[in-house]
C-alpha cells in the first residue's frame, strides 16, 4: 500500500518573495526538460554528472534529476523549505547558499561513495538544516497520502527534519542504494553550520516572535541580556524587510 509524507509548507512569517527560489526551481524543471527531450546535448549531460572531482559535475549534478518523480520531489522540498530561507536571508545570498551547499554534498557523496549522483537534494538539505537551526520551535504542515485520502498535519519542524537526518545517517550506515545519503548528511551540515554561524555572529536577524536552535539549547546571549543593575536599553526601530 503506498504512503507518502510530504511537507508543503513551513509555519514561518515572510516578510519578502523569495524570487531566488522561484527562479532556481524554474531552471531545474527547464533544464530537466530539455536533457530528457534531447535538446541538451549528451556530452553535456554526461559533464554535469557527478562523477568524480570534476567541476562541472560538482556543480551541474545539482540541476540534473534522474526522473519527474525524482524532479517533483526536490521541488516540493525545496518550495517548502527554501522559500522562508530566500525570505529571510535576500536573493542574492541565497543563490550562493544553494550553490555552496550544492558543492558540499557533492564532496560528502564523493569522498564516501563511488556512484554517480544527480539531484538537487543535496542544497535542499542544506536549506533544511538552515530552517533547523532557525527554526526549530515553528511548525511544518504536511499530507499523508494513502490510497486515494489525504489526511492534513501539523508537527514541530525539528522533529522531522532530525528524523530525516537520522533517517539519512542510517541509510549511509547501510551502503546507500539509489539514495545519496552522503550528499544528504553533506548538505544538512553545511546548512546547519552555516545557520548557527550567521545567528552567533548576528548576520541575520531574529526577530522578537523566533527563537533560533542555539536560543533553545541556551548557547546564545541575547543583546538585551543586562548585568544586574544596568538600565534597559532604548527600544529600536526595526525594519520589516
Amino acid at each position: 500500500m503506498p504512503i507518502f509524507l510530504v511537507p508543503y509548507n513551513m509555519d514561518v512569517p515572510v516578510y519578502r518573495y523569495p524570487v531566488a527560489n522561484f527562479v532556481l526551481l524554474g531552471i531545474m524543471v527547464a533544464i530537466h526538460v530539455l536533457a530528457y527531450t534531447g535538446v541538451l546535448p549528451a556530452s553535456l549531460v554526461h559533464a554535469m554528472i557527478l562523477d568524480g572531482w570534476g567541476p562541472t559535475g560538482l556543480v551541474g549534478y545539482m540541476f540534473l534529476h534522474a526522473d519527474a518523480a525524482h524532479l517533483v520531489g526536490n521541488i516540493i522540498f525545496l518550495w517548502t523549505f527554501g522559500n522562508p530561507i530566500n525570505a529571510k536571508i535576500g536573493n542574492g545570498p541565497y543563490v550562493a547558499l544553494f550553490l555552496a551547499f550544492g558543492v558540499a554534498a557533492g564532496v560528502a557523496h564523493t569522498a564516501f561513495s563511488f556512484v554517480p549522483a544527480v539531484g538537487a537534494s543535496g542544497a535542499i538539505n542544506g536549506m533544511v538544516g538552515m530552517c533547523l537551526m532557525l527554526y526549530p520551535a515553528n511548525h511544518l504542515k504536511m499530507v499523508l497520502l494513502v490510497l486515494f485520502t489525504a489526511h492534513r498535519y501539523r508537527i514541530r519542524a525539528a522533529w522531522m527534519m532530525l528524523l530525516w537526518f537520522a533517517f539519512d545517517v542510517w541509510g549511509a550506515w547501510l551502503g546507500g542504494g539509489r539514495t545519496a545519503y552522503w550528499a544528504h548528511i553533506g548538505g544538512f551540515l553545511a546548512g546547519l553550520g552555516v545557520a548557527g554561524l550567521a545567528v552567533s555572529l548576528r548576520w541575520v536577524t531574529m526577530n522578537e516572535f523566533e527563537e533560533s536552535l542555539l536560543d533553545v539549547l541556551k548557547m546564545r546571549k541575547h543583546d538585551q541580556e543586562l548585568a544586574p543593575g544596568a538600565p534597559a536599553p532604548a527600544a529600536k526601530p526595526t525594519n520589516a524587510d
